[in-house]
């Protein structure tokens, strides 16, 4: 008798698991979240980019040659923090720069150590200034109603992506261009140049492409690029590439820069 009650108690656990497995099964799925409008997609979108990567190009071709200036800013952590690599390049010379920049402080990474100094010594803008442009999506957020028109959206159940493109939108295309120098890490003497470019250049190309997070709003990635000419003699090819990483939420200085020298003051005649 013990055997067959103990069978009728497995009979019964039996039955009951198959219950609970069936009642799991009519769990209702995730629905997904809702098609997005292109008004609702720049609504949503969050007005600064979260931590992550921002990389400029300005290449800058003329009669005498071309020069081309990439930069690369991981940025996160409250307040932001920032890691720099920068390179200046023509046919016969190249130039790389590393730096770190927390607040007031930058920190410059000379052959055989990392030197502290204040960021006036090396960047033109104000370091709050250069930080909120790396992470601005004023093109996105200010785009009119015509240019939402002409816009594309492309969308899943999770993201959401808009694309836009004018070979004669000349506003965008100077705003665009202002945005992308803003974010690249320009000494006083380069922000000079850029400012006398931008005074005389004649705009008109323009691409823009972002996607964000449908029910969030975040940023996940964002391009911008656009064209400028100047007296038909010097052509600028500018572009900015962002993408999102979660991790970099918490980026802090490296230990080893506790140990930067006083960067070493210029000998003046």
């Amino acid at each position: 008798m013990k055997f067959k009650h103990k069978q009728f108690g497995l009979v019964l656990l039996a039955s009951l698991l198959l219950v609970l497995l069936a009642g799991c099964s009519q769990k209702k799925e995730a629905q997904p979240v809702k098609k997005v409008t292109k008004t609702e997609f720049v609504n949503k979108a969050k007005d600064t980019l979260p931590a992550g990567q921002n990389g400029q190009t300005i290449k800058l071709s003329s009669s005498q040659g071309t020069q081309i200036l990439t930069a690369t800013s991981l940025f996160g952590g409250k307040p932001t923090v920032a890691h720099i690599a920068s390179q200046y390049k023509t046919a016969s010379k190249k130039q790389l720069m590393e730096m770190w920049l927390s607040g007031q402080d930058l920190y410059l990474h000379g052959q055989t150590a990392w030197y502290k100094t204040q960021p006036s010594t090396i960047l033109a803008a104000e370091p709050s200034t250069f930080t909120a442009a790396l992470q601005s999506n004023d093109l996105i957020k200010n785009l009119d109603k015509a240019e939402l028109k002409q816009a594309e959206l492309k969308q899943d159940d999770k993201l959401a992506s808009l694309s836009y493109e004018s070979k004669n939108n000349a506003s965008l295309a100077k705003d665009a261009a202002q945005a992308i120098i803003a974010s690249y890490p320009a000494a006083s003497n380069q922000q000079k140049y850029f400012d006398q470019v931008m005074d005389h250049a004649q705009f008109g190309q323009v691409q823009l492409f972002e996607t964000i997070n449908k029910k969030s709003g975040k940023i996940k990635r964002l391009t911008v690029k656009t064209q400028l000419t100047v007296d038909k003699q010097l052509t600028v090819k500018l572009s900015l590439t962002y993408q999102a990483v979660p991790r970099q939420e918490m980026l802090q200085l490296p230990s080893q820069l506790n140990e930067a020298k006083p960067l070493p003051k210029t000998k003046t005649k």
